[in-house]
């Protein structure tokens, strides 16, 4: 269960205050996909899925909401956007507490 906690700082306090991330009582198990009992059909699927959801972030981020914006205001807002990115990012604070990261591999049996 992932649960999400809403930021209590002001946007105005990002670049300033720290922003603390907590990761508490995660299991996490890893294991390998049987890739011998997968059919082409179901290879190429995937790959089609993968291929899919790329192409759909790339449209987000090319268009991110700028359409009817000069060139000039386009690279403002880019510029802003970086900046508060870069200035939350250097504040990160990461704390994981209680997690289990564990992997499996079915080579060894």
């Amino acid at each position: 269960m992932l649960e999400l906690t809403p930021l209590p700082a002001r946007r105005s306090n990002l670049g300033g205050k720290p922003v603390r991330v907590l990761v508490e009582n995660v299991y996490l198990l890893a294991v390998p996909t049987d890739s011998s009992k997968a059919t082409p059909e179901e290879d190429a699927a995937r790959a089609q899925a993968a291929k899919l959801d790329k192409l759909e972030g790339a449209e987000m981020l090319s268009s991110g909401g700028t359409a009817g914006m000069s060139a000039e205001d386009e690279q403002k807002s880019q510029s802003f956007t970086a900046s508060l990115v870069s200035k939350i990012v250097d504040n990160l604070q990461i704390e994981v507490r209680a997690s289990l990261c564990r992997g499996w591999s079915a080579l060894g049996s």
